[in-house]
């Protein structure tokens, strides 16, 4: 039959004058949604209160939904704690959020715990991932990896995304076991094929250091496109390498402009800097390094580079520049502390950087590109320091 809603709601109205608990649950579904008709939540609190009342397991939760919205949070609990008597579990998940986040009222972890783990024994998998993040930080309880696992590998094992996510990182970083790139690789995967946006970027980056670029690319594309910063860098380090500048730059730009992404601008103004395909804007160069010199020693030191090569080896000149573009002296300083005004030891920095340029890693720390022919001709996953504020010493 062609759909008729007016029909529809029709009969469920005849079928919830007959204290029909699920017709009177799916009215007040759709007005609340809005689906098909005018949302009109006072019908919605109409009907599905008429559902809890014949024992309709998601009615108080859906109207603790609604006000929780209007912050009428005492109405709220009540609400899921009817929906909680009758074991559903999406009600214990939200009122061990209630009870644990303290936006709502006063934190009892005690009761949060005790709603987590209901929901989580009847199979809801964001609980189940939730309580093994909370195992993992520690948070509220004491850490315990093995728990952790345990949830985790319970919600892992409905596909819940997240939950994949979060293990493909136990097993990379080392902070809790020892590392089993193997198993990272796998959950990261599992994460990646379940719709997790930075499980796209982390098993991307798995494919980048084996070598499998035109998988590697379509990774962190997908993870991209939801504005994952570190896949963005590190497609235009790919496209750098792949002799494709200005392909690099689009995606390098738009690290930098969404999210303010200091790798990223540094591996711009690298690009800009010392590939001769490209327009060369030695200003532009310096204004990206300007805004990230502070958050990474190796723009601080490149920035002193392209002010030099702007300007030239007058230590006047250089400090005048310095104060017009209304920077702080402290980057004339370290001109003078690497003696850049002298042309030998200029060359000699500024041609070492043509080649210094970094991906993101697993773990979110800068790399040097240069070290993948290492990790190709090992055929073994390198370990990088956290280096969010790396030295170039480190590399030397």
């Amino acid at each position: 039959v062609s759909r008729d809603v007016n029909k529809a709601i029709h009969y469920f109205l005849l079928s919830a004058n007959q204290n029909f608990s699920m017709a009177q649950f799916t009215l007040g579904a759709i007005y609340y949604n809005g689906h098909y008709i005018a949302r009109d939540v006072n019908k919605a609190i109409l009907y599905l209160s008429l559902a809890e009342k014949n024992k309709h397991k998601k009615a108080g939760y859906v109207l603790g939904i609604i006000y929780t919205e209007r912050n009428d949070i005492k109405k709220a609990i009540h609400h899921y704690l009817l929906a909680s008597e009758l074991n559903c579990p999406e009600a214990q998940f939200n009122l061990g959020v209630i009870y644990s986040s303290g936006e709502y009222i006063q934190p009892d972890i005690d009761k949060a715990l005790h709603f987590f783990k209901l929901a989580s024994d009847q199979h809801l998998a964001r609980a189940q991932c939730f309580l093994g993040s909370i195992y993992l930080a520690g948070r509220y309880v004491k850490e315990d990896i093995n728990k952790a696992i345990h949830y985790l590998q319970l919600a892992s094992n409905q596909n819940n995304s997240y939950s994949q996510c979060i293990l493909g990182f136990i097993y990379v970083c080392g902070a809790w076991l020892n590392v089993d790139i193997k198993k990272s690789k796998f959950y990261f995967s599992l994460s990646s094929k379940n719709g997790c946006r930075f499980a796209n970027f982390a098993h991307g980056y798995f494919l980048h250091i084996e070598n499998d670029i035109e998988n590697a690319i379509r990774l962190y594309k997908e993870a991209s496109s939801f504005q994952i910063q570190y896949a963005k860098n590190n497609l235009g380090i790919i496209y750098k390498y792949k002799g494709n500048a200005s392909n690099s730059i689009v995606y390098f730009r738009e690290a930098i402009e969404e999210n303010n992404d200091y790798l990223a601008a540094y591996n711009m103004a690298n690009i800009i800097l010392y590939d001769k395909t490209i327009n060369n804007d030695i200003n532009e160069a310096i204004e990206l390094l300007s805004k990230s010199y502070d958050k990474f020693d190796h723009s601080f030191v490149l920035l002193c580079l392209a002010i030099v090569k702007k300007i030239g080896f007058n230590l006047e000149n250089i400090k005048n520049e310095i104060v017009k573009r209304g920077l702080p002296l402290e980057i004339y300083k370290r001109i003078c502390d690497l003696d850049l005004f002298d042309q030998f030891v200029f060359n000699n920095l500024y041609d070492s950087y043509r080649e210094i340029d970094f991906l993101y890693n697993i773990l979110i720390e800068p790399v040097l590109s240069s070290d993948l022919d290492k990790i190709y001709s090992k055929k073994e996953f390198v370990k990088y320091p956290n280096a969010k504020n790396i030295s170039i010493e480190f590399y030397n």
